[in-house]
């Protein structure tokens, strides 16, 4: 698996603590190859940044751009939420707090599309789940070698 995405709780919906994070993974030597996609989210906002070296771009055709794309689109489409492009990596969602849309739920369907995203491209494995397993989700980090 060369893909990946999670939910950062820590920075707590900071836009520098979120970069800070993808920072350490692009320092990781294994980790600076893979594409990242992490989310943050607050009680207001959702952050989202990622990274794709250009080789794996190149290999796959799966660019960070398109990958952003399909996340703002997704998120502008919940209700009270206005999507804010922080840099060429990142963005933001805020979140109107009269909506019925709740930062941390958005946070978990963006991560949900974000991992939908990537099987249409077929760059991550499809979920197979046979009749003696149970819905408990897969850990990627550490199937990847990462430690948290």
């Amino acid at each position: 698996m060369r893909f990946f995405c999670a939910t950062v709780e820590t920075p707590g919906g900071d836009v520098g603590l979120l970069k800070k994070s993808l920072e350490g993974l692009n320092a990781d030597r294994k980790a600076a190859t893979w594409g990242k996609m992490l989310f943050s989210a607050s009680d207001s906002s959702v952050i989202v940044t990622g990274h794709v070296p250009p080789d794996l771009a190149t290999d796959t055709g799966v660019t960070l751009s398109e990958w952003l794309m399909c996340l703002m689109e997704h998120a502008s489409t919940a209700d009270g939420c206005t999507v804010r492009p922080v840099d060429g990596a990142t963005f933001e969602v805020t979140v109107d707090a009269a909506a019925e849309t709740f930062p941390f739920k958005l946070c978990d369907a963006m991560t949900e599309r974000s991992t939908v995203f990537l099987r249409e491209r077929k760059v991550v494995p499809e979920k197979k789940k046979t009749d003696e397993e149970d819905d408990e989700e897969v850990d990627y980090a550490a199937a990847l070698g990462m430690e948290w």
